[in-house]
């Protein structure tokens, strides 16, 4: 990574009396927004910090975003921000971001506070008992939820509406 980015400032710097232009980090990060919410759906998203400005030549640099393989049950989402300058080295910088809960989202399945049916399968049998969730969760997540017999605190995956399990 170190290489390449040394080779990539080597070429904007052979190219810095040719008119090269600056690429602001924020407008990466807004572009790389974008193609999130493209492949995701909308989110509410929340950027891990700001990569650093890109100089490139003006005529011929193009900014290309590839959005990482991204499932709901996932909190954290990269987008690499791809700097081409054709005959050139190429820059990738990543870009990673929260996505914020499904409540965020209107199609939490559990809501915090809410009572929820906790289940328990050893091989074909399933027990089931209350529980009271602790957090927002969707499909995959796992929250916390406090035990109605007891009140002890477990993590548990969120299965269907108003269903967890151990």
């Amino acid at each position: 990574m170190f290489r390449k980015l040394l080779a990539f400032l080597a070429c904007a710097l052979a190219s810095a009396g040719t008119g090269a232009e600056t690429i602001a980090g924020l407008s990466l990060v807004a572009k790389a927004a974008e193609q999130l919410r493209a492949a995701i759906g909308p989110a509410e998203l929340r950027a891990l910090g700001t990569p650093r400005d890109v100089e490139v030549s003006s005529a011929e640099a193009r900014i290309d975003a590839q959005p990482a393989p991204w499932s709901p049950g996932q909190r954290r989402a990269r987008v690499d921000m791809r700097v081409l300058v054709p005959g050139r080295a190429e820059l990738t910088v990543p870009v990673w971001f929260e996505v914020r809960s499904a409540a965020a989202n209107g199609d939490a399945w559990v809501q915090r506070q809410q009572s929820v049916v906790l289940e328990v399968r050893v091989a074909d049998i399933v027990i089931e008992s209350p529980a009271l969730a602790l957090a927002d969760g969707r499909e995959g997540e796992v929250i916390q939820v406090r035990m109605s017999s007891g009140g002890a605190i477990r993590p548990a995956r969120v299965v269907a509406p108003g269903r967890v399990a151990l």
